[in-house]
């Protein structure tokens, strides 16, 4: 189990330092499509799936980002209904041997545990359009995204979790909201 783990955080590495950067997907710019599994096992497509709703992601790029993550969604879930915020684990990389435990580790998580969240939690082993959200910033650092319901990204923001920021976030969905 430590030989996979230390496999992960050593390919999560070389990944993120040869990675061919993505253009970045700026405010008030189409959300591009992406994809990923939910941990209900539910195939979701955003915006598609989302339709007419606006929504947020909370993704985290790298396994040192998970505490910040979970702090990000414990955040934004007091004030985004549940099936409008989306916990997103871009997980590229990883080797093929590795990723059921990597689901196994993400579905012990306190915030999924309970059936209510489990298509709120979205895992992806590609980071296909999920990069165009990221800014630069550290691996640690989780990107917050809101996006309206025509699929206009209202809202970014990269960086570790910060209460003033997530205010900014939750406003910039209520303001999605009543667009």
């Amino acid at each position: 189990m430590l030989n996979e783990v230390r496999t992960f955080v050593a390919a999560m590495t070389v990944l993120l330092a040869t990675a061919v950067m993505q253009p970045v997907a700026a405010a008030d710019s189409t959300m591009p499509h992406v994809s990923a599994d939910s941990q209900g096992g539910k195939h979701v497509t955003l915006p598609d799936d989302e339709r007419g709703q606006p929504f947020v992601l909370a993704i985290g790029y790298d396994r040192s980002a998970a505490s910040d993550l979970q702090r990000w969604s414990h955040k934004l879930n007091e004030n985004v209904p549940s099936g409008q915020l989306f916990g997103v684990v871009v997980a590229a990389g990883v080797p093929f041997f590795v990723k059921g435990t990597v689901r196994k580790a993400i579905a012990k998580s306190a915030p999924i545990t309970l059936p209510a969240h489990r298509d709120d939690v979205l895992i992806t082993f590609e980071d296909v359009g999920w990069r165009t959200f990221a800014t630069s910033g550290k691996a640690s650092d989780c990107a917050i995204v809101v996006v309206d319901g025509a699929g206009t990204i209202r809202y970014r923001h990269r960086g570790p979790y910060d209460a003033a920021i997530a205010a900014d976030a939750i406003a910039a969905f209520a303001a999605a909201k009543r667009s």
